[in-house]
């Protein structure tokens, strides 16, 4: 092993007092002539290019070829499908707000387990209560303002597109 470790030594100390200042790449750039190009004139293939073999076994492989062939129009529909199809997929990658509410209303009777008064009535409105109404709507509208925050943080945590870029 020492004299692998060894032989590896040797090899970079060689390596590394060789000179390469007299080495320098020759680039030049070839003209058509030299390559021959522009001698010839080269024509795109016919449509019908397989019938100059006069091979009819080839013919009639190519007519039944292009037969069941899709048109052009065929394919362009397809790939606007496969399209639209790949768009669809890619939709559930984006932010989704739902908002879901539900309501139920119940009337007790007077002779149910729980009457009216110990279940619980608020007759403010009735009664034209001002502060308990003033309180309610202020209730409501402080938890509609903290919904509305936390979906707009959560709107811009989730969209990349909206994320503020720090100045440079």
């Amino acid at each position: 092993m020492s004299v692998r470790v060894t032989a590896c030594g040797c090899a970079l100390l060689l390596v590394g007092c060789a000179n390469f200042k007299g080495i320098t790449p020759v680039v030049r750039e070839l003209t058509p002539a030299q390559l021959d190009a522009g001698a010839t004139e080269v024509q795109w293939p016919r449509d019908d290019w397989w019938k100059q073999f006069n091979d009819p076994v080839l013919d009639a492989f190519i007519e039944r070829a292009l037969a069941g062939n899709p048109q052009l129009d065929a394919a362009r529909a397809r790939l606007a499908q496969a399209q639209a199809a790949i768009a669809a997929t890619g939709a559930a990658r984006g932010p989704r707000v739902d908002l879901q509410a539900e309501s139920t209303r119940q009337r007790f009777n007077e002779n149910y387990v729980y009457p009216p008064p110990i279940a619980g009535r608020i007759d403010s409105i009735n009664s034209l209560d001002r502060p308990v109404m003033v309180a309610y709507l202020m209730l409501v509208a402080f938890f509609f303002i903290v919904i509305n925050l936390l979906i707009d943080i959560a709107y811009v945590a989730l969209d990349p597109r909206l994320r503020l870029r720090r100045a440079s």
